[in-house]
């Protein structure tokens, strides 16, 4: 018997995509050449009501939990065999906290496998950004930083970041002049607060970064498990401790990665996930700390 391949698993099924915010022009054409899926946009769906960047609607749960609702609930409204969502989340960077950054989960779900793969990226390639302005010239130039008009904007009538929102999807230059000069009219104290559209249809850059995060799922999607032949055999725990080059004490990079199946238990453990067998000094406690 030939062994199960991914696009076996994959191809030919039909996979829904849960937007309403045009991400399937950059996950649908990904997925269905590397893999053979049909894939297509739900209809009918509020996606606003899973969260809103500009905060009218509170994310429930956290992003992964986000992204998974979204998937269950577009799998309820069509008949298709898997479902996809992303979900997006900006802040400060993990390891560089005074740089802004973006992560990306693109999430597939098939119940008829008991299947749930994930695809992710972190980048600092973000527009994400605000600025408290008082005045038109003020406005113009934060919107000259973030890339206006080709990325969207978000005016608040106040100064606060739960100020009520004058307007959002702001993408022609007309537009944003009228209601910032109406915004500041109205302010009660001169001064309001612009911020970049983090929605993906006005955000290509954002965009991008779900056609990364799905070039991830798809490297998940290709990875097998050796036993069963399941889709996602991938890291669950990275082991530091690499000796250094110099000193050969244990280091914080990592040493080794555990592989975990979902479907049957298969775990193995690999030595030099990094393609290393020693560490640079330079990233060593002892020898620099």
């Amino acid at each position: 018997m030939a062994e199960a391949t991914q696009v076996d698993f994959f191809a030919g099924r039909r996979a829904v995509i849960a937007t309403m915010h045009g991400k399937e022009a950059v996950i649908g054409p990904l997925l269905e050449q590397a893999t053979g899926l049909r894939t297509f946009p739900v209809v009918g769906m509020d996606t606003d009501r899973f969260g809103t960047f500009t905060l009218e609607v509170d994310r429930r749960g956290n992003q992964l939990e986000a992204a998974r609702a979204k998937a269950r609930a577009a799998l309820a409204l069509t008949a298709a065999d898997l479902a996809i969502a992303s979900e997006g989340s900006f802040g400060p960077h993990p390891q560089v906290p005074w740089m802004v950054s973006g992560r990306e989960l693109v999430v597939l779900l098939d119940p008829y496998h008991g299947v749930e793969l994930v695809g992710q990226v972190l980048t600092t390639k973000t527009n994400c950004d605000q600025a408290v302005v008082a005045t038109w010239a003020e406005a113009q130039a934060f919107a000259d930083r973030v890339g206006f008009p080709s990325h969207g904007l978000v005016v608040r009538s106040g100064a606060k970041a739960d100020s009520a929102v004058a307007a959002k999807g702001v993408a022609d230059a007309a537009s944003y002049e009228a209601v910032i000069r109406q915004a500041l009219a109205q302010a009660g104290d001169g001064r309001i607060l612009v911020e970049t559209d983090m929605r993906a249809h006005l955000n290509p850059t954002r965009m991008a970064a779900i056609g990364e995060a799905t070039r991830d799922l798809l490297r998940v999607m290709q990875a097998l498990c050796p036993t069963c032949r399941r889709p996602g055999y991938v890291v669950v725990e990275i082991v530091p401790g690499l000796p250094c080059a110099w000193c050969a004490r244990a280091t914080r990079q990592p040493l080794s990665a555990r592989f975990r199946c979902r479907g049957c238990g298969m775990e193995e453990v690999r030595l030099y996930p990094d393609g290393a067998t020693k560490a640079d000094p330079g990233r060593c406690d002892s020898c620099n700390p």
